[in-house]
């Protein structure tokens, strides 16, 4: 499928068949076009943790959505706290002298913007997702994004300390029982806006 046939096809299913589990090879080529999507600076501050077996953990964890134990497999997506950027300055600092910043551009950076780094690194895990869920759906797989989870028990689950990465989304994989039967989209015209300035 081409790209654009591949975003019209892409819809989410919660009918899954938790008899049929999702290869290593499709999971793995999922996760490659993760971690091939774009990211602010280069940073990459960011885990990808798959979940699989008792997926019934996971919907426990995702405040018990009933379809969520029929999933093969969950990518749980993590970005970096800003106190783990402030750590481990090859994450981000050494990226902007690479990329031309001035001196003292983080320190104006963190100081004024506190706190900032850590919700920018979640937000940039959804680029992420979006190439793993089209990339499920080019392998034939049905995709679900769950935003809606306890974070604490997630990351518990994915043996990832919250003090260094906190979670931004799940990823529901699995076989789809329903077919694709188009999408109902809103118009172009009232989504749109072209402005020439």
């Amino acid at each position: 499928m081409s790209v654009k046939d591949v975003v019209a096809r892409r819809f989410s299913t919660r009918d899954l068949d938790p008899s049929k589990k999702i290869s290593d090879n499709d999971i793995n080529t999922i996760l490659e076009a993760g971690m091939k999507a774009p990211n602010g600076f280069g940073m990459e501050a960011w885990k990808f943790v798959v979940l699989s077996g008792n997926m019934e953990k996971v919907k426990e964890a995702c405040f018990g959505q009933p379809w969520m134990g029929n999933v093969s497999h969950a990518i749980v997506l993590f970005g970096a706290t800003e106190e783990n950027i402030k750590a481990n300055p090859g994450l981000l600092i050494e990226k902007f002298k690479a990329n031309g910043f001035p001196d003292g551009f983080e320190e104006k950076v963190f100081g004024s913007l506190d706190g900032y780094f850590t919700q920018y690194n979640r937000e940039q895990t959804y680029f992420a997702a979006s190439q793993m869920i089209l990339q499920a759906t080019d392998l034939g797989l049905g995709s679900v994004a769950v935003g809606g989870y306890d974070g604490e028990a997630l990351a518990k689950l994915a043996k990832v300390d919250t003090k260094e990465y906190l979670p931004s989304l799940v990823i529901m994989l699995g076989y789809s029982n329903v077919e694709f039967k188009g999408r109902n989209n809103k118009a172009f015209d009232e989504v749109v806006t072209k402005i020439e300035l």
